[in-house]
């Protein structure tokens, strides 16, 4: 190996060397991330939860009882059978 392949060498490993230092200092940016997203998941989905809460107990009163819906039903079902 001539001199001038060793020092391009030396300064590869070098850079290699820095290059892999910045990385272990950085890795704390992956937590910065995560707590990040975590609030904004949180709010997206519980805004969705409550939505679907209020929209839900809103027409409550105005949903069909269980022998309403089975009667509509069958008065639906005699119609089709007359034809």
């Amino acid at each position: 190996m001539n001199p001038e392949e060793k020092a391009k060498l030396l300064e590869t490993l070098d850079l290699i060397l820095k290059h892999l230092q910045s990385q272990s200092s950085n890795s704390g940016s992956d937590y910065k991330v995560v707590l990040y997203l975590v609030p904004i998941f949180g709010i997206v989905f519980g805004s969705a939860l409550l939505f679907l809460f209020f929209i839900g107990g809103i027409d409550k009163e105005s949903k069909l009882s269980k022998q309403d819906f089975i009667k509509k039903k069958l008065s639906i079902l005699e119609l089709i059978l007359s034809f």
